[in-house]
């Protein structure tokens, strides 16, 4: 995951600008604190790189980090990764709370 990171989130970018306003129509609302660690691991690649993707730029805000720095969202996502695999049952915006 760690060179295809950026190249993802570019991508995701451009792809939600376009697919967002069609999808809304059609899809359910998620609460981003449903989302646990496990639902997130089993998730194909594209939607568990957009979902990863999209609670980085969520956290980003609450932050208001406007900087996006490459090595450490590669560095935060590891992290994530792993305390989602030690931690299945965790809502997914607490491994994000402690590792961002």
């Amino acid at each position: 995951m760690t060179g295809r990171f950026p190249k993802i989130a570019l991508a995701a970018f451009a792809g939600l600008a376009c697919a967002l306003p069609a999808a809304a129509q059609d899809e359910p609302v998620i609460n981003m604190q449903d989302i646990d660690c496990r639902t997130m691991l089993k998730m194909g690649g594209d939607e568990q790189a957009y979902t990863l993707l999209y609670f980085h730029g969520y956290v980003s805000g609450t932050k208001a980090d406007m900087v996006f720095n490459g090595p450490a969202f590669r560095e935060a996502t590891d992290k994530i990764m792993d305390f989602c695999i030690d931690n299945p049952s965790a809502a997914l915006m607490e491994g994000f709370e402690k590792n961002r």
